[in-house]
């Protein structure tokens, strides 16, 4: 606001223009002076006049540069941080989501375990592990693909009836979403005589794709071979993995796409591993050049050789510092530094 009231360059210019006019007036008309004096006289204003207003231009085009620099640096230091909020919220959020889908497996597969001990011990308590386990179980006859049997976690996660499931096969309820994958199921049963965690897509009742871990062993039941299928439904953390990727994704493209020069450090070896574009144009150098280099080198060599992550802790913002291009050219700066 104070460099557009004080216009100096209008103002010493309006200065200026008057006393000149204010002396042609007196040595024309009022007072007239010899013609070669009037004329020395106004030569001399005219160069002093003409000084004066570029210098106050010099002056007020400083100004407004100091001041147009500090504006557009308030905004990207506004973006920066917003979106670096909005990155930190997003991954986190993923990660939550992760952890939780990690943990449900982890306690699935617990109980698995258990319902596989349970099923050495007997016959009866097998029956009752059989229902209360949370994963999908279906037992068959190993010479036939009739399900003999299935617990309520598969009627759950298939959306059938146990009428309707009873008596009837894979192929006959079309569970298989892809026919390969159950070719490759059966080849493995074949050669290895037990499955463990092959995944495989499935079809539910209502036509929807899920995705499970299924594994096969072979059991004995009053002196009978029977084949157990167990399928754990990891659907869930599919999709909690595929937004993360997506996430990922996105981190990549801001990274890639930002105005503001990036760049990651190690915090051990004090070496960058990786600089976005806007980094490399500001530095001028490749990337193959740039990475594996120590930080002070190209960022802050006011340090001497010390990284300047060993005397700050946690982030500091806004500070004024000069950088070195390839080309040896100083260019100040404002750095930002987040320590992960």
């Amino acid at each position: 606001g104070y460099t557009f009231i004080h216009c100096t360059f209008v103002w010493a210019s309006l200065a200026g223009c008057l006393l000149f006019s204010a002396y042609a007036l007196q040595a024309v008309w009022l007072h007239p002076a010899p013609p070669d004096i009037r004329t020395n006289n106004l030569y001399i204003l005219g160069i002093i006049n003409l000084l004066g207003m570029i210098i106050a231009y010099s002056i007020e085009h400083s100004a407004r540069a100091q001041f147009y620099l500090t504006r557009r640096l308030e905004k990207e230091r506004a973006k920066v941080a917003e979106g670096k909020s909005l990155l930190e919220k997003r991954v986190f959020e993923r990660t939550k989501q992760l952890t939780t889908a990690n943990e449900r497996l982890r306690a699935e597969s617990d109980e698995h375990q258990r319902t596989a001990e349970a099923l050495k011990d007997s016959e009866e308590k097998f029956g009752k592990a059989f229902q209360a386990s949370p994963m999908a179980l279906i037992i068959r006859a190993e010479d036939t693909t009739e399900f003999m049997d299935v617990n309520d976690s598969f009627l759950r996660l298939s959306g059938y009836k146990r009428t309707e499931a009873l008596g009837t096969s894979a192929p006959d309820l079309d569970l298989w979403a892809d026919q390969a994958e159950r070719e490759a199921f059966l080849l493995l049963y074949a050669e290895t005589g037990r499955v463990k965690n092959f995944r495989s897509r499935f079809r539910r009742r209502d036509g929807t794709i899920g995705v499970g871990l299924l594994s096969a062993e072979r059991i004995t039941l009053k002196g009978r071979p029977f084949l157990l299928t167990i399928i754990n439904d990891i659907s869930e953390l599919e999709e909690a993995r595929a937004s993360e990727r997506e996430s990922r994704k996105r981190m990549a493209a801001v990274f890639a796409a930002a105005s503001t020069s990036i760049f990651i450090i190690d915090a051990e070896t004090h070496t960058i591993v990786d600089a976005n574009p806007a980094a490399l144009n500001l530095i001028g150098v490749s990337a193959e050049d740039l990475m594996g280099s120590p930080c002070h080198q190209y960022i802050c060599p006011q340090f001497d050789g010390r990284c300047p992550m060993e005397l700050e802790d946690g982030i500091s913002t806004g500070l004024e510092q000069i950088n070195t291009n390839a080309d040896g050219d100083e260019i100040p700066v404002l750095r930002t530094t987040v320590q992960t």
